[in-house]
């Protein structure tokens, strides 16, 4: 059986999973969740895990890679989210109002408002509740990212504008207690970065199914049936 190739030769007794403990907890463990897994030697990474009949294989390299990806695209976004929630802490005060433009009021505004329940407001004093709601949905996505391919580019960006607006409210939870909302339009409640996040990745993820399942189809309907084939 080959060698898995480690990056320094000196650490290889060291870092080897072939013969380490830890391949076999990481090989339980993989089991656990059901993929029914086991580590093989990988000659370009660290190693793969694949099921056992070996029809699906998953290279360490590539999961780092698929997390790297949801590292870039949600991080950018809760950048956005933390500084914009940053900057209207420090310059307003809880409930105070703020426009640019004094005709821009009754229609937009940036407001400093307290909210201890969901996105958008809803389901107040519930905060508890909704931190380990985030703890969840945030694992689920961590967890189901890397097995989404990489040609499904839309699901893949739902989950990252859902996972980076889960984050997002989180911190504020953790931090503050509370998650701190700003954006004010007409008579719509008050919401945040995050929360547009998350609607905005639901209706992706909706929008994308929905296209998925009409292109499956089309595709089933224009598809030649093998029995005429076959009888003509």
């Amino acid at each position: 059986m080959a060698s898995i190739r480690m990056p320094n030769r000196a650490w290889r007794p060291i870092l080897r999973l072939r013969y380490a403990p830890l391949r076999m907890v990481v090989a339980l463990f993989v089991k656990t969740l059901g993929w029914s897994a086991r580590i093989l030697p990988h000659p370009d990474g660290w190693g793969k895990i694949g099921d056992m009949d070996g029809k699906k294989i998953f290279s360490w390299k590539e999961v780092y890679r698929d997390y790297l990806a949801l590292a870039w695209m949600a991080g950018a976004i809760l950048l956005v989210d933390q500084i914009t929630k940053a900057i209207v802490r420090g310059n307003l005060e809880l409930g105070e109002m703020w426009a640019p433009w004094t005709w821009l009021e009754p229609y937009a505004r940036i407001v400093h408002w307290k909210n201890t329940g969901a996105a958008f407001g809803i389901f107040q004093g519930f905060g508890d509740v909704f931190t380990v709601l985030a703890f969840v949905v945030s694992g689920a996505i961590l967890y189901y990212f890397p097995q989404v391919p990489r040609e499904d580019w839309i699901l893949r960006l739902a989950m990252s504008l859902q996972f980076s607006g889960a984050v997002g409210n989180l911190i504020d939870r953790l931090t503050i207690g509370w998650v701190t909302d700003f954006i004010s339009v007409g008579s719509f409640p008050v919401f945040n970065v995050a929360d547009a996040c998350i609607s905005v990745g639901t209706a992706v993820l909706v929008l994308g199914m929905w296209w998925k399942d009409r292109r499956q189809k089309l595709e089933t309907e224009t598809s030649p049936d093998p029995i005429s084939e076959q009888v003509e």
